[in-house]
């Protein structure tokens, strides 16, 4: 109820618990439904704080041979259909 009131509509209720452990997101409008892959434009780390999250700088040029191995943004683009390095 009180998501409906700040119109948000969930069609899925059962998820939203779920959804309070999740700590990467990866936005994709365009494509999902039609193309098995997944391309950013940028990236923007957020880093988590008491009261507001703090945005990193976007960041548009970088080497995928320097993503650490176990690193956040690995993780974050290893959720795509597909993924090469």
């Amino acid at each position: 109820m009180r998501l409906r009131a700040k119109q948000i509509f969930c069609i899925s209720p059962s998820t939203i618990n779920t959804c309070g452990a999740i700590n990467t997101v990866c936005f994709d409008k365009t494509g999902t439904l039609t193309e098995d892959g997944l391309d950013f434009n940028c990236f923007r780390a957020i880093f988590p704080r008491k009261e507001l999250p703090e945005f990193g700088n976007e960041l548009h040029d970088f080497c995928t041979d320097e993503l650490p191995e176990n690193g956040e943004l690995l993780k974050a683009v290893a959720t795509c259909h597909s993924l090469t390095r």
